[in-house]
């Protein structure tokens, strides 16, 4: 089924609907609907390739491989910039597996500004990051995932990153990270590492490793002669609390749009 969102509306939660006449049956298919990576065509800064309306904020990814992000808490959001730490330049963020759902901006009323049928991609390519070691992003419902795919020439101790707005960053006991900001704490869940080997999955014993303002990954043993897959994830908003963004009115039309 072919969607469009119409950014007039905010991207919406389960729990954010006041009461709605729609069918049962409309909403299961408005909450399948992904939100993947938005292609910028115009609508942002020219810094901005690409960003994701997430329902815990948005993400946006510039030109030179840096990761924003606005993270929305009840009554409070904060900015972190997530950079990673290569001598490796960032040339060109690539979208792939392109969506069925495109999207369409309505700004004002110089139709001349107005954007339609923007792609979208569920997955960003970023390159190669670091010798032997590639990054990929993925964005569906409110997480954003970093993929590191490590080859026989990478060494995941090369991989580094750093946050920018966060007052200290830490490992919880339960091994996500936390970043402590102003605002409030952010986390990041347990990071996962596996490989594919003879069509079976192995998983990698990995942990965060904190740094001031930076962190990285403590990997355990395994087979250099498989791509390692590092895989950690934008968990949560704020600790101890969460935003509702209210749609007011939402439609299917007979095609499947949302509206």
């Amino acid at each position: 089924m072919r969607s469009k969102f119409f950014f007039l509306l905010i991207a919406f939660t389960v729990l954010s609907f006041p009461a709605l006449s729609e069918s049962l049956q409309n909403y299961r298919q408005i909450f399948k609907a992904q939100i993947p990576f938005v292609k910028n065509e115009g609508q942002l800064s020219n810094k901005i390739v690409f960003y994701a309306r997430t329902f815990a904020g948005a993400v946006f990814i510039t030109k030179d491989g840096k990761l924003v992000y606005l993270i929305r808490g009840k009554k409070k959001k904060a900015v972190l910039k997530e950079v990673i730490l290569t001598s490796k330049k960032i040339k060109t963020i690539k979208g792939e597996e392109k969506a069925v759902t495109k999207v369409s901006y309505f700004k004002g009323k110089d139709k001349t500004r107005w954007k339609t049928d923007i792609p979208t991609y569920r997955k960003l390519n970023l390159g190669k990051v670091y010798k032997g070691i590639n990054l990929y992003l993925k964005a569906y419902g409110k997480n954003v995932e970093k993929i590191f795919v490590v080859g026989k020439n990478g060494n995941p101790q090369d991989i580094k990153l750093k946050i920018e707005g966060a007052e200290n960053l830490k490992v919880n006991k339960d091994g996500e990270l936390e970043i402590v900001t102003q605002k409030g704490t952010v986390k990041f869940s347990i990071p996962v590492a596996y490989q594919d080997i003879k069509g079976k999955r192995k998983f990698v014993d990995i942990s965060y490793s904190v740094s001031g303002s930076g962190y990285s990954f403590k990997v355990g043993k395994y087979n250099r002669n498989y791509p390692l897959i590092i895989d950690p994830m934008l968990a949560s908003t704020f600790v101890g609390g969460g935003s509702y963004d209210y749609s007011y009115s939402i439609a299917l039309d007979s095609n499947g749009n949302v509206f």
